[in-house]
């Protein structure tokens, strides 16, 4: 959170140059109400209010930084602070004005005894010290507020690039293709057929994962389009020892995904767990009403886990936290490991 600077040149020589500035305003205002005159006291009374003042409106400033987020709450959060800066410190200047008129009226004998006029003006002269410590405070907390937007944009953005060139490589993966090409070698010489059908989705994946690869959304139908093209190929290379049930309705087809969420989830599945016919490996894809979709998988673990587990999901998880503001969520125990992505809607 955007925080005014404390430890600075600004924190002693703006009040003092604003107590200057409207002790020359009272002393030109004094001309015309009480005697002419300007008293040492006055300066010193003067720039101790600025300080309290100024000094105060830090205090709400901070307060309200852990309960008022500029960037959620704009409007709510300048129209708090306005408030409670406005009502403070007139009150703090009024009262520190009775004293002082109290002080010279009582003590030194100097002064006009306090009347509605005197009120009036310290009301008018507190509300227009405020207004000029406002400018500051509140313009310097909105310029931090928009830089650090900025700057919080092209971060999202190099790590989208970057997570984007992240899913791209994961699918050039030398153990992925070797894997598949592999498969397809063996297929070669087994079942021409099924060899070509497996080369063909293959390419369908490539194609599908080079249109995605420089959109942050997609929709829901697309990305589907993907993981029927990944599962088709997936059943082609394990057989009946993979299961895979998508079970998604029809509405939620317009809504918009992180591209490769579900084919990573698929994958991360097939990286942790054993595939055999005797223990199936069983996954399944569903729609969770208020939550998102969620990919589970029945546990079959490895007896050794690859080096590169683990970052796929972190991956995807700092991506929907940068571009949602929320993350995926998670759930493990011994029988069934699950992810549940959230969905936005069309357009968003």
């Amino acid at each position: 959170m955007s925080k005014i600077p404390t430890h600075n040149w600004t924190r002693y020589v703006l009040p003092f140059l604003l107590a200057l500035f409207f002790g020359l305003l009272i002393t030109i205002q004094s001309w015309f109400r009480e005697p002419i005159g300007w008293a040492w006291y006055g300066l010193i009374w003067m720039t101790t209010v600025t300080y309290i003042i100024w000094e105060s409106n830090l205090r709400i400033s901070r307060w309200l930084n852990d309960r008022l987020n500029w960037n959620r709450q704009f409007y709510r959060r300048l129209f708090v602070q306005l408030l409670l800066s406005y009502l403070i410190s007139t009150a703090i200047f009024v009262l520190s004005f009775i004293l002082l008129n109290t002080y010279e009226t009582q003590v030194l004998r100097t002064n006009n005894a306090l009347s509605v006029a005197h009120l009036a003006s310290s009301v008018v002269m507190g509300f227009m010290l405020t207004t000029f410590m406002n400018i500051y405070h509140i313009g310097y907390q909105i310029l931090q507020v928009r830089e650090e937007e900025r700057l919080l944009a092209e971060r999202y953005q190099r790590e989208s690039i970057s997570a984007r060139l992240e899913s791209l490589r994961q699918q050039i993966d030398p153990h992925f293709l070797f894997n598949n090409f592999s498969t397809l070698y063996g297929l070669i010489f087994e079942d021409q057929e099924r060899a070509g059908a497996f080369l063909l989705k293959l390419s369908d994946i490539y194609r599908l994962v080079l249109q995605h690869l420089d959109r942050e959304l997609v929709s829901v139908d697309e990305e589907l389009k993907l993981i029927h093209a990944y599962c088709d190929l997936l059943a082609i290379r394990y057989g009946a020892a993979l299961e895979i049930d998508i079970d998604l309705p029809e509405k939620l087809k317009s809504r918009q995904i992180i591209p490769f969420a579900l084919q990573l989830l698929v994958e991360n599945a097939i990286k942790h767990n054993q595939i055999e016919t005797v223990h199936p490996l069983q996954i399944w894809v569903v729609y969770r009403e208020g939550e998102g979709i969620c990919v589970a998988n029945n546990v079959v673990p490895r007896s050794s886990v690859p080096l590169s587990a683990g970052i796929g999901l972190k991956n995807l998880e700092e991506r929907y936290r940068h571009r949602l503001g929320r993350s995926i969520a998670i759930s493990r125990d011994r029988r069934q490991f699950a992810v549940i992505v959230p969905l936005l809607q069309e357009g968003a």
